[in-house]
């Protein structure tokens, strides 16, 4: 009958996790190297029999014939197996004997021509078979020693069947110890180091009386190290590396079992496991927790640096330490302070004369302004224009600097002390810079920073589409005039070369089309801007309201917006179209004034005052319930309003191209919008 054994592993950073050990026990001698009763055993064929239990030269066995092709089989999975064998006759002959272990894809037969020097002529042999799944090979051992490997063929993760078979005479043989895998454990971390002065491992074993256990320490080439005995059941080991290793390579622990009652003392492979040892360069170290917070240590290992130094600078002004190192290999050890700034320190090595020899970083994490944050509203600004600047998380002290730059040469720096959160304003007065960058500063580590394009200089293009407002098709030919200069559009598409940064003023026509006037400020060196002109036919030559309805958070196009007009005396709404959030109102009289209003669920209500000029362009931005939008100063100098919401993706990026009306149209090329008119009541 099988046991169960649930073998609980010692809890290390080397183990695994506790593993499910099992066991079979015999009818015919009890040892838990002899899994199986008689009646697991299958003969292969007509003429083979069932093995049978007698005693042999002092122990109990399994007696059984190999016929000509049948054999025998044992259905069990595996990865490893092993038994002791021995013929029958004075006279082996083990020229056709063979070893079938069988995977998913067929079986991978081990003939006599791969057993020789391996099985003995006369006498016992204990045979082991262990897979190796990552080199998919199976390697054998003989009496506890490495022999040879065979390969795989297929990738092979496991066994489900062995069987020991003749082929082409019918033989006797005696069979005894035979044992599955999965009832030994051994566990090590890997690689290793001359850091690392101890090596441990772990084990677990079904320890049986008679049998004694022990661990093996072996190179590459199987020469035998060191030899630790087991005495527990399970338990983590451990021996010194530097009395046994001293060179960079491959290392094997392996367990094995030896027989203590049988007079020739067979010796049983069980498990194995390795690892690979790394010796560092001379005079290095190496950080042991790159990623500390304050309070915490900081752990370096050091070698062959005796008379060195190592130098620690962390984030905080306050924190440099220093130590002399004064054995060839040791850990040194720094104190990250409690009230550390998050941010990045660095470790230095120093020969004796001074020169700098190897560094490293680390980071503070979770320290003094971890949450801290600085960005601009807008990624481009024209050089007159109001820098708006959010921040938030600030700590006590801490400071924001804003730096204008000219190709990386500074031409002004200020800076405010701030606390908490809020936005800053800066009006730029024309100054010759095409960068600025904003930091913020605490105790003399950098928190956070960002970076905005200045428009400058007269080496700008303008380029873009021009497109039909009602349908989203291209203008071919329109004409369209940036700061003086004209480009028409080539199956609608056009640019405008060699303009001046900042803002310029644009005119775009088009025959059947009301033209368009306004201005575009070329804050980098490629702008996008895209027209949408109404056609006269729709107008009949009069004013039109037109725009999108967007998400003021996220800069979306809203669909299904309610939207209308009134002027006291009439009327109009209308929805936004689907997936643009377009909204049109034609045939309105030049110079008359609207309040535009909007709603839409999950949104707060929008109404505005809209006078009519021609084709007119109205962006609607709605504010999400609940999205704390801060109210802008009228004075732009500075504010420190705490109601600022730090969650503001894109907030004057989505602005700009909503207002610009690029992102809605072209990808809907071709939709009709939906417009409900409603004629007027009275005389307007």
């Amino acid at each position: 009958m099988k046991k169960i054994i649930l073998i609980s592993l010692l809890s290390f950073c080397l183990l695994c996790s506790p593993a499910m050990a099992s066991y079979a026990g015999t009818s015919f001698e009890g040892h838990p190297f002899e899994d199986f009763q008689v009646s697991d055993f299958d003969p292969c064929g007509e003429g083979s029999i069932l093995p049978v239990e007698m005693d042999y030269e002092g122990r109990t066995v399994l007696f059984f014939n190999c016929n000509v092709d049948p054999g025998i089989e044992v259905h069990h999975p595996f990865t490893s197996c092993g038994f002791s064998l021995k013929y029958s006759s004075s006279n082996p002959d083990w020229s056709s004997f063979r070893i079938s272990l069988y995977n998913e894809s067929g079986d991978i037969t081990i003939s006599s021509q791969e057993l020789t020097d391996i099985i003995s002529t006369d006498g016992w042999t204990n045979i082991w078979f262990y897979l190796d799944t990552e080199a998919n090979v199976i390697r054998i051992y003989e009496d506890g020693v490495y022999q040879k490997q065979i390969s795989c063929g297929v990738p092979t993760s496991s066994f489900s069947k062995l069987r020991l078979w003749n082929l082409g005479n019918s033989y006797n043989y005696y069979l005894d110890d035979l044992y599955f895998d999965e009832d030994e454990y051994i566990g090590t971390c890997s690689p290793v180091t001359a850091e690392d002065t101890t090596i441990y491992y772990s084990y677990s074993i079904f320890p049986v009386a008679g049998y004694d256990y022990y661990i093996q320490i072996e190179d590459e080439d199987g020469t035998i190290l060191t030899t630790n005995d087991i005495s527990n059941s399970a338990g983590v080991s451990s021996f010194p590396h530097s009395s046994y290793i001293s060179t960079e390579g491959t290392y094997y622990i392996r367990l094995y079992a030896e027989d203590t009652v049988y007079p020739t003392h067979p010796i049983y492979f069980l498990e194995s496991n390795y690892f690979e040892y790394d010796i560092p360069e001379s005079a290095s170290f190496s950080i042991n927790n790159p990623e500390v917070s304050p309070g915490d240590d900081i752990k370096v290992y050091c070698f062959d640096c005796s008379g060195y130094t190592l130098e620690y600078d962390g984030p905080a002004s306050d924190d440099y330490q220093k130590i002399t190192i004064s054995t060839d290999s040791s850990n040194i050890y720094f104190d990250v302070p409690a009230d550390s700034p998050s941010g990045t320190g660095v470790i230095i090595l120093r020969n004796p004369a001074g020169t700098k020899i190897e560094y490293g970083y680390i980071e503070v994490i979770g320290g003094i302004g971890a949450d801290a944050s600085v960005s601009f509203g807008a990624s481009g600004y024209g050089n007159t224009d109001t820098l708006d600047i959010w921040y938030s998380g600030l700590p006590s002290g801490a400071l924001i600097y804003l730096q204008g730059s000219l190709h990386g040469i500074n031409d002004f720096e200020i800076y405010n002390s701030k606390t908490g959160e809020g936005i800053m304003y800066y009006t730029l007065t024309g100054q010759e810079i095409n960068s600025v960058s904003v930091y913020i500063s605490y105790d003399g580590e950098i928190l956070d920073r960002d970076q905005a394009d200045i428009a400058y200089g007269s080496d700008y293009v303008c380029y873009g589409s021009v497109y039909d407002a009602a349908t989203g098709a291209t203008i071919d030919g329109a004409a369209v005039n940036i700061g003086g200069m004209v480009s028409y559009a080539d199956h609608g598409h056009y640019s405008v070369g060699s303009r001046s940064a900042g803002v310029n003023t644009y005119y775009v026509s088009a025959d059947g089309y009301t033209p368009l006037s306004g201005n575009v400020t070329l804050a980098t060196l490629a702008t996008q801007k895209d027209f949408y002109m109404v056609s006269t036919s729709l107008t009949g030559g009069s004013g039109a309201l037109y725009g999108v309805t967007s998400d003021i958070s996220t800069g979306a196009a809203l669909s299904s917006a309610y939207i209308s007009i009134t002027n006291g005396t009439a009327s109009y709404q209308a929805l936004g179209r689907t997936a643009t959030g377009y909204y049109l109102f034609d045939g309105l009289p030049d110079n008359s004034t609207w309040t535009l209003s909007a709603t839409k669920t999950g949104y707060d209500n929008y109404q505005t005052s809209v006078t009519i000029d021609g084709s007119t362009f109205q962006l609607i931005e709605m504010v999400p319930i609940g999205y704390g939008a801060p109210t802008q100063p009228t004075d732009p100098a500075d504010s420190t309003s705490t109601t600022t919401t730090t969650d503001r993706p894109g907030r004057d990026a989505a602005r700009s191209t909503m207002e610009e009306f690029e992102e809605s149209m072209p990808a809907v090329l071709g939709l009709i919008p939906l417009v409900l008119f409603f004629k007027l009541i009275g005389e307007i």
